[in-house]
């Protein structure tokens, strides 16, 4: 099965592959952010560490590629690894402001 046909069956008929897939990323990547904030607030057992933790899972996740990950895996991986890092940053960049 080629590429086009896995796009072809992942996505719309009215929306290309790429735009399904840049929707699902943003998609993911709102989401998984929101939720992180979220947990951030009202979880005062959610520590810096957990992210870190998560996001390690995330890379090794991605890098299971024989497993066969097709495009949508890739673009939800890459969402999710990018809405941890983020936190991460945004978190560190705060206690490093409180010292």
């Amino acid at each position: 099965m080629g590429r086009e046909v896995e796009c072809a069956e992942e996505a719309v008929a009215t929306v290309s592959c790429d735009d399904f897939l840049a929707v699902k990323y943003e998609e993911v990547y709102a989401a998984l952010y929101a939720h992180l904030q979220e947990q951030r607030k009202s979880d005062p057992g959610f520590m810096v560490d957990d992210v870190r933790g998560f996001l390690k899972d995330a890379y090794v996740r991605m890098g299971n590629e024989g497993i066969g990950n097709g495009p949508l895996f890739e673009a939800t991986q890459s969402a999710t690894i990018a809405a941890y890092e983020v936190v991460l940053a945004e978190w560190l960049d705060e206690l490093a402001g409180e010292d």
